[in-house]
């Protein structure tokens, strides 16, 4: 989603590494990453770890952090009216990030991405050969935080399939629901159109009702 986003006209220092299950890139902000992995362990935590987070421990930790990553956005992103920052790990340091934001006078766009818990589960299995127990106990954590702390702010809920199925009409919501001042010309079309490729999506699996996200 961070590649389309560049494309659309959104300011990205995500890099592009790639990787068997992720051939186009991953696109995630590298400086961040290597920060977030860094306030996760102090926690004696990970991005895998699906034991809850004690909010005592939470808000401490992550203030230790909090200059770093303030200094980090500010030298990465300074003097870009948009841009696009891409982790899984904000997922789950989503307070950190949007308090950072507004105190540097930003306003946090949420793009909240769902997929079925059940893909999510064939892909760490495949990945990182996770049970199914503990990819749906990441599951259940993941979205936990992510709709405690999400009010308030603008967003976005976006289905995985829909981006594969229907990337412009889909890029075109996003645009649209997010009041970004960006348009779609046919030079960027055909560029969305051009990274998306069904045979990326790995695994899948008839919806069920609900929500799932991750």
């Amino acid at each position: 989603m961070s590649a389309i986003l560049k494309t659309v006209g959104l300011y990205s220092k995500g890099g592009t590494d790639v990787a068997p299950d992720n051939p186009k890139g991953f696109y995630e902000w590298d400086k961040g990453v290597k920060i977030n992995e860094r306030i996760l362990k102090s926690m004696n935590s990970s991005w895998d770890d699906v034991k809850p987070f004690n909010a005592k421990r939470y808000k401490k930790n992550t203030e230790k952090f909090k200059k770093e990553l303030m200094e980090a956005i500010k030298e990465d992103f300074s003097g870009q009216a948009y841009f696009v920052i891409k982790d899984p790990r904000i997922s789950v340091l989503l307070p950190l990030y949007t308090g950072i934001l507004e105190s540097l006078h930003v306003e946090p766009l949420l793009l909240i991405m769902e997929r079925s818990e059940e893909e999510i589960y064939l892909s760490l299995k495949n990945r990182n050969n996770f049970s199914r127990r503990k990819s749906m106990a990441l599951c259940k954590k993941y979205k936990t935080i992510i709709y405690q702390n999400h009010s308030g702010y603008k967003h976005i809920i976006v289905q995985f399939d829909d981006i594969v199925s229907k990337p412009i009409d889909t890029t075109v919501t996003i645009i649209h629901r997010l009041d970004l001042p960006f348009e779609l010309d046919d030079s960027k079309t055909k560029k969305i159109l051009s990274f998306i490729d069904s045979e990326l999506k790995h695994h899948n699996i008839q919806p069920s009702p609900g929500k799932e996200v991750f």
